[in-house]
């Protein structure tokens, strides 16, 4: 039985376009053929099903996928042009190498001797990687729980920023699982203040601002704000990839925001989209919500206007585009 409907019109009433829209779907769905999704699905409940943070299962999920921004992978999206591991500078980086098969990480490994295990070494993928882990049971919400502080390493370690030692990854990973109960905690959501300008994040807390775009010549038929929430993923999911944890989500769609905050309204017709979103937020620690009128949020705006330029996906890391300096410029000056 369903216990609602996600409409296609922001006020919450029923349409006969979306219902048959919505059966349409459904009967395709049930058509037979050959789905991934039926074959792994026994490997996804496992990884949902662990006790550790929804952060730590996320990224088991993406590794799985091979979804993980690896050098592999950006290479792949036209962002980088070499796929050489940054570390050991000797083989090509993948999901596997960057949290298992790098021979950086091998006094790890060898600590752990049902994890050094030559058919877990010889796994070509994490889909064979978790088979492994869960077919012998080795302590799989720990090995996910090293994965995970593994990878926030690896990004600490390319963006040159301070990273764990190496000997503490088992013990640090081990001190996160202890705390696995308390971190699944639902984050609150704090509506953010009207402010005149941008604003910088508190210590040790990362502000992600961002915002949507649409063209006239485009012919799309989403909506500004559906735009907007899928603008809100794509950065929650870059967060994460990230590894941060403290953050402030901060967008100029009010709409979008408040209907965040109050998330017992699901009748909108982003309502699936919405659900995205508050699921992403659950895997940070400490989650902010933040409305900003346009002009607090320039810089996100600019760049979500300048995607009608290039053709793929575009990722600047500790730079912005040179014909954006100005706006980055004038946020930076009206910093107190």
């Amino acid at each position: 039985m369903w216990d609602h409907i996600i409409n296609i019109h922001s006020n919450g009433n029923y349409s006969v376009k979306f219902g048959y829209k919505f059966l349409h779907e459904e009967h395709l769905v049930k058509q037979p053929g050959p789905s991934e999704n039926d074959t792994l699905k026994p490997l996804w409940k496992k990884i949902w099903g662990l006790n550790v943070p929804n952060k730590v299962k996320h990224l088991a999920w993406k590794a799985c996928k091979d979804s993980l921004p690896t050098k592999m992978n950006l290479v792949r999206r036209k962002i980088t042009t070499t796929s050489t591991c940054d570390r050991c500078k000797m083989h090509q980086e993948d999901a596997v190498h960057a949290l298992l098969h790098c021979p950086d990480l091998k006094p790890l490994w060898c600590t752990r001797p049902k994890w050094n295990h030559g058919t877990l070494l010889a796994c070509s993928s994490f889909i064979d990687v978790f088979d492994f882990i869960f077919a012998g049971n080795n302590e799989p919400e720990l090995f996910a729980a090293v994965i995970w502080t593994l990878w926030n390493r690896r990004n600490n370690l390319c963006l040159g920023k301070p990273s764990l030692p190496l000997d503490k990854v088992l013990e640090f990973a081990q001190e996160r699982l202890m705390g696995s109960e308390t971190t699944n905690v639902p984050p609150s959501h704090p509506y953010g203040r009207s402010t005149t300008h941008w604003t910088a994040p508190e210590a040790n807390g990362f502000k992600i601002n961002f915002d949507g775009a649409t063209f006239a010549d485009s012919d799309s038929a989403a909506s500004v704000t559906e735009v907007e929430a899928l603008a809100a993923i794509r950065a929650l999911e870059f967060a994460m990839e990230l590894g941060f944890d403290d953050i402030t989500l901060e967008g100029d769609s009010e709409l979008l925001i408040k209907n965040l905050i109050n998330e017992g309204s699901k009748l909108t017709h982003y309502g699936n989209i919405k659900a995205d979103i508050l699921f992403l937020l659950s895997h940070f620690s400490k989650v902010s919500l933040s409305f900003v009128r346009r002009h607090c949020n320039r810089l996100a705006h600019s760049l979500a206007r300048r995607a009608i330029i290039p053709p793929i996906m575009s990722v600047w890391m500790e730079e912005i585009p040179p014909d954006l300096a100005s706006v980055f410029l004038a946020d930076l000056e009206s910093l107190p």
